[in-house]
């Protein structure tokens, strides 16, 4: 029950209810501001919206050309799920 409960919580809030495109334009428009930044320590900060919710996690998950930008990491790991995640879209 408590799962449950935790998996709803948020259903509530208007910004969950936002249709996956509109939600995708606002992810890939932040991960380009942090991205345009060469001095930020945080180039991955934008992954924080994947912590928000269940909503915005699948939202982000799924869309494909957030993740087709790998030229900046260095971890093999990262890069792998990256690449995973892109699908087919062009890098």
């Amino acid at each position: 029950e408590l799962n449950a409960i935790r998996t709803l919580q948020n259903s509530l809030i208007p910004l969950n209810h936002l249709p996956p495109e509109i939600l995708s334009y606002v992810f890939i428009r932040l991960a380009e501001e942090i991205s345009e930044d060469w001095n930020n320590k945080k180039k991955f900060s934008w992954l924080r919206v994947t912590h928000i919710c269940r909503h915005w996690r699948v939202v982000a998950l799924d869309y494909a050309p957030l993740w087709s930008c790998i030229c900046h990491f260095v971890h093999p790991e990262i890069t792998k799920l990256m690449l995973e995640r892109s699908k087919n879209v062009p890098l």
